[in-house]
């Protein structure tokens, strides 16, 4: 791999095709955007030449963006001439790493780096079949291979459901468990999500499969799974009775929101006992 330093104008500089992650103009991009007015950039980016005179970039797509929004014209860049697969791999494993990684920037750059391995056919077995397994990708990246094989399922999920699970709003293994549903399925939860304003575990996320897969699943189901109960430990709450206290119009999230606020202050009324 032949590398060499060059600055390069910012306006050559293209995203790379499948980037994974998420660059967006937050309070960390703007700190990083002042310490390369104060300090310049400390670390080049990795980048490619492409045939037409300009440049992919491989790893540095935050500090490119940090450098637009402090007004430079150059960036220095550590120029590799590698082939896609050589590049997907590079940038998956210069990323990777970074604190606050979303589910879904890793379900991609899990998904992007197991595809490059597998079609490069680099492992073989001990009669010449090219071999690759998720089990491998996560020993590289210090998980299980049960764990990767969660996150490469997510990149099932429809975009709706897949924000979700960055949001929170569904478990981790929830999404995986919803990602073997269909299309259709799935834009029926996020549906039902989006409307009830309700949240989605394992176990829940898991029924809704096996009824799918029975060709059971309808909105009346999706009811009865979702919003019937509210269940924490062993305490209950009775939907229909917990909407009784609160405007019609509030939905069950957010009359379980509000009845925490309610017992927040009463908790501090009385002195935190």
């Amino acid at each position: 791999m032949n590398k060499k330093t060059e600055m390069i104008r910012i306006d050559k500089l293209d995203s790379f095709s499948e980037h994974p992650y998420i660059v967006c103009d937050d309070d960390a991009m703007f700190e990083l955007a002042d310490s390369i007015c104060e300090y310049g950039v400390l670390i080049p980016i990795i980048v490619r030449p492409k045939d037409n005179g300009r440049y992919e970039i491989i790893s540095g797509h935050r500090r490119k963006r940090a450098c637009e929004i402090a007004g430079l014209s150059e960036i220095p860049a550590f120029v590799f001439r590698v082939d896609d697969d050589e590049a997907a791999i590079l940038l998956v494993d210069s990323n990777i790493q970074r604190e606050n990684l979303l589910p879904s920037e890793k379900a991609y750059a899990y998904r992007l780096k197991y595809d490059a391995i597998k079609h490069q056919g680099i492992r073989t077995s001990g009669h010449g079949v090219q071999m690759w397994s998720e089990e491998e990708l996560g020993a590289q990246n210090d998980m299980s291979g049960r764990n990767a094989r969660r996150y490469i399922r997510l990149t099932n999920l429809i975009f709706q459901l897949l924000d979700k699970v960055d949001k929170k709003i569904i478990s981790l293994t929830g999404g995986v468990e919803l990602s073997f549903l269909k299309i259709r399925p799935q834009y029926m939860v996020n549906d039902h999500i989006e409307r009830e304003e309700c949240t989605v575990n394992h176990k829940q996320a898991r029924s809704i499969r096996e009824l799918a897969e029975k060709e059971m699943l309808d909105n009346s189901a999706l009811h009865h799974i979702l919003d019937e109960v509210m269940k924490e430990k062993n305490i209950s709450i009775n939907q229909k009775r917990l909407k009784s206290y609160f405007p019609e119009e509030y939905s069950v999230r957010r009359c379980e929101e509000e009845l925490w606020k309610i017992l927040d202050e009463w908790y501090k009324r009385n002195g935190g006992k």
